[in-house]
């Protein structure tokens, strides 16, 4: 059979795919909006939030602060982020720390909570006063100021 073309095509319904994309992308766009909100919030509100992870030498690796807690802290959200080396003498007024709890040592379940009074060390080395409330969150402990 020379000379002559020969066509092969498949056909396949893809609304189930195109549907399912749609799904996707929509509830992309809802978490990304939820993701929105939530930031505005936490970064509107008039107290110091932190999370941050604490290691057995006292050692503190931020993962989320707002604006009012780098403010609190003396730092500018520029300093903030880039400082390495954080741990409690750098955050906490020194004859303050006996009384602030050792982290993991006493929250050991997610949710807990623990309240005390203590003083945030600013930059500038000044007290800043404050009671904070401690919260074990997916092994994260927040505090607010």
């Amino acid at each position: 059979m020379k000379g002559v073309s020969i066509c092969i095509g498949v056909v396949r319904d893809i609304t189930d795919e195109v549907v399912m994309k749609r799904r996707l992308e929509q509830e992309s766009l809802q978490r990304q909006r939820q993701a929105e909100e939530y930031s505005h919030i936490f970064n509107s509100v008039f107290c110091g939030i932190v999370q941050y992870r604490m290691d057995r030498q006292g050692g503190v690796k931020f993962e989320k602060a707002n604006l009012e807690a780098i403010r609190i802290f003396g730092y500018t959200p520029e300093e903030f982020w880039t400082k390495e080396n954080w741990g409690l003498s750098n955050l906490i007024v020194e004859e303050d720390r006996t009384k602030t709890p050792k982290g993991r040592s006493f929250l050991r379940k997610p949710g807990q909570v623990s309240q005390f009074e203590y003083r945030p060390r600013q930059k500038t080395e000044r007290p800043y006063g404050s009671s904070g409330l401690l919260r074990l969150s997916r092994f994260l402990l927040v505090r607010v100021f």
